[in-house]
């Protein structure tokens, strides 16, 4: 797993590199590390590199945490993003950043845990079956980013391929539920944990395919997004 810290604390710094040491050992999952104590030497390696998860301290010396964070979004990078700080008085901005968690120091390994949950690492695996007309799919949820009615067929989109099922659509919505599948509109099954971002009147998949959603209910639907993503942080 490639990982970023920027921290000006060295003490944060090493503690944070002892934990995340402990617990992918634990998983057997090989750490590749890179520390920067700049917020600008992290923007310059970051511009070009993208790793899997990124801990960001807020207050950096040269440059605000949050804003660096938003830099990087705006240029569209996508990992994952998590803050390291003394105050919570930033939890709006981290929003804006797209933190999947906001960690208070220090780090403990409960803590930095909890940070790898909330960004979809160390979730456990668990399997759905979906049997129709003699055919078997075995699905794994934190897998599917999409399901979508599409010629009286269910079309869905994972991480790893694209699935057809001829099974009802409630089937579907029946196993995966809300948090954190969402329906954005008749026939059309998302996951959140798979949203790049919300546009004006849909949700842009991480796999580039767009998510319209429903005229009526458009409010509602962004405002549960919304708030599941504070959920999160």
């Amino acid at each position: 797993m490639n990982i970023v810290i920027c921290d000006d604390e060295l003490s944060c710094i090493k503690d944070l590199t002892a934990i995340l040491h402990q617990l992918l050992d634990s998983k057997q999952i090989h750490l590749h590390l890179r520390v920067f104590t700049t917020g600008l030497s992290c923007l310059e390696y970051l511009t070009s590199n993208t790793p899997d998860l990124v801990f960001m301290d807020i207050f950096l010396p040269d440059i605000n945490g949050t804003e660096l964070a938003l830099k990087l979004r705006r240029q569209g990078h996508s990992f994952k993003l998590v803050f390291l700080t003394t105050s919570n008085e930033f939890a709006q901005e981290s929003f804006q950043a797209q933190a999947s968690y906001y960690l208070l120091k220090p780090a403990t390994p409960a803590t930095v845990l909890d940070a790898l949950e909330a960004c979809h690492f160390f979730v456990k695996t668990q399997e759905i079956v979906i049997t129709t007309a003699g055919t078997t799919l075995r699905l794994i949820p934190e897998k599917i980013i999409s399901v979508e009615v599409i010629n009286r067929a269910c079309e869905l989109q994972t991480t790893v391929e694209t699935m057809k099922s001829y099974a009802p659509f409630h089937v579907f919505t029946d196993h995966l539920t809300f948090p954190p599948f969402l329906l954005v509109n008749k026939g059309f099954l998302i996951n959140l944990n798979h949203v790049q971002r919300l546009e004006d009147n849909c949700f842009l998949l991480e796999n580039g395919h767009k998510a319209p959603i429903k005229n009526r209910g458009l409010k509602t639907i962004k405002d549960t997004y919304k708030q599941w993503l504070l959920d999160n942080i």
